[in-house]
């Protein structure tokens, strides 16, 4: 499956990729991600990939083991180059958010996107994102 694409349908079973590059410079916006290269994101910008639904993807070298499995809500693990960590969400019951954290990176998992990143998103557009 190509990396840049969207995998979003009706099915239960979809995934949806969604990728935003901040900057600091104000130039936010979205990507494909296979067109970044992990290492080249500058120490003024953030990548944040967020996977939503049950299917795994093919992600950089860099992301690839940094999820991990779903793992007990409150944990912390602590790796040399990212830490994770999992939160209940309030939107489904049982239902919890992996967050994955590296030094220019951001990778989120879930099987529903929590509305909280869509009112955060929807609210950083009118600071930057909608002007690009």
């Amino acid at each position: 499956m190509p990396l840049n694409r969207r995998v979003a349908d009706t099915d239960p079973n979809s995934t949806t990729l969604k990728i935003i590059l901040y900057d600091a410079e104000g130039h936010d916006r979205e990507i494909p991600l296979d067109s970044i290269d992990i290492r080249s994101v500058g120490k003024q910008q953030l990548l944040w990939v967020d996977r939503t639904g049950p299917r795994s993807v093919e992600l950089p070298a860099e992301m690839q083991s940094a999820l991990g499995p779903a793992g007990e809500v409150g944990t912390l693990e602590i790796f040399d180059q990212f830490y994770r960590f999992c939160i209940p969400t309030t939107d489904e019951p049982n239902s919890c958010v992996r967050f994955a954290v590296g030094p220019s990176w951001l990778l989120t998992a879930s099987e529903s996107r929590p509305k909280f990143f869509d009112e955060f998103v929807e609210a950083d557009q009118g600071e930057t994102l909608k002007a690009n």
